[in-house]
């Protein structure tokens, strides 16, 4: 179902006029807006569709759709707002465009492995999860085939003329001869300069393939470089932290590889029982780990602009900023809308903070 369809829908759900006009009306803002969307519009919209903060302060999408709507009057606070700014990201998913896969990133990564949901937008997240995979799929593809450059016609040309013209004396042929050597100088630099793109493109994929071996050879090591010690040796949860801090760390691009739940999986799994791999509430995950690491690594994440969106990483610096007391827990969940109670697998967990530290270095 495309993300038009699924507007009009919800518009159904949500109690509200499913006039036809109407909804055509919101529609057609709805992808104008998805279509001029820009880095700096992605997390406003996201706080909305989550319903973060307070509404005014991510409401800028609605002006964009009043010049697409002269009739448009939904308000800040309105329950259709929050529609309306999971609309825009839905599209601006679906569109494939050059925003869609860090749109994505940070629908999923603002879902904290299912802890969160859109408050008016069913299916949001599955399809940001889907459009995900995809783009992280085709990260690494690999070259196009060359294509051969024929001689051009002015070359072909050129070179005929010579014959015709050259009589008994050179001088009457050299200006056809200059002409000619000219054409094949352009003809052999458009070679080299295809040449030089196509050999850059191939030293682009073998790179790409090389730091991507590397990381392969990192999770069969399984050796935390931050920790100076094997994965093994870390207590899961705290293992879980820092494998996701690292992998992010030989992030080669933005939006993360398809491979990094089973990179995670692999390393958290090894030499662990069964019973080790459970789920663990975020009030005990925050207090995981060496407190002058939790500083180091999450003050800045945590206490930034993007507090709210990234929770684990936010959560984990209230704690140490605390001193590890309670006392921060109603500020988190005033901040997040999430219960300190809440619990993610180390799988989720590990995965969660990688994704973290993408949005992080996506949004800096």
């Amino acid at each position: 179902m495309s993300s038009i369809k699924r507007l009009g829908l919800l518009y159904g759900r949500l109690g509200l006029s499913t006039e036809a006009e109407l909804i055509e009306r919101r529609a057609k803002g709805v992808t104008a807006v998805a279509a001029a969307i820009e880095r700096s519009d992605v997390l406003p919209l996201v706080r909305r569709a989550f319903g973060l903060g307070q509404p005014a302060a991510s409401a800028g999408f609605l002006t964009n759709m009043q010049d697409e709507d002269p009739t448009f009057d939904v308000q800040p606070d309105d329950v259709e707002a929050g529609l309306l700014a999971g609309a825009i990201l839905d599209r601006a998913i679906e569109e494939e465009g050059d925003q869609s896969g860090v749109v994505a990133l940070a629908v999923v990564t603002a879902a904290a492995g299912g802890l969160r949901r859109p408050t008016d937008h069913d299916g949001l997240v599955g399809e940001a999860e889907r459009m995900l995979a995809v783009v992280q799929g085709s990260s690494t593809g690999a070259p196009s085939n060359r294509t051969y450059s024929k001689q051009p016609k002015a070359f072909a040309e050129a070179l005929e003329a010579i014959p015709g013209q050259s009589a008994n004396y050179f001088s009457q042929a050299s200006p056809y001869v200059v002409k000619a050597l000219a054409e094949l100088g352009k003809y052999a630099e458009a070679g080299a300069l295809a040449a030089a793109v196509n050999d850059n493109a191939v030293l682009a994929y073998v790179g790409r393939l090389e730091r991507e071996l590397r990381l392969y050879w990192w999770v069969s090591g399984g050796w935390s470089s931050d920790a100076a010690m094997p994965f093994r040796r870390i207590g899961v949860t705290e293992a879980a932290l820092r494998a996701g801090k690292e992998l992010a760390d030989k992030a080669f691009n933005e939006v993360g590889l398809f491979a990094a739940p089973a990179m995670l999986d692999m390393i958290l799994d090894r030499g662990r029982d069964e019973a080790e791999l459970v789920a663990v509430p975020l009030g005990d995950i925050s207090r995981t780990g060496d407190l002058a690491w939790r500083r180091g690594v999450f003050s800045a994440p945590g206490s930034g602009a993007l507090s709210d969106i990234l929770a684990v990483s936010t959560a984990l610096h209230l704690a140490a900023e605390s001193g590890d007391a309670d006392d921060w827990h109603p500020r988190f969940l005033r901040m997040t809308g999430i219960g300190v109670e809440a619990a993610l697998d180390p799988v989720s967990l590990g995965l969660q903070l990688y994704r973290e530290c993408l949005v992080s270095k996506a949004f800096a």
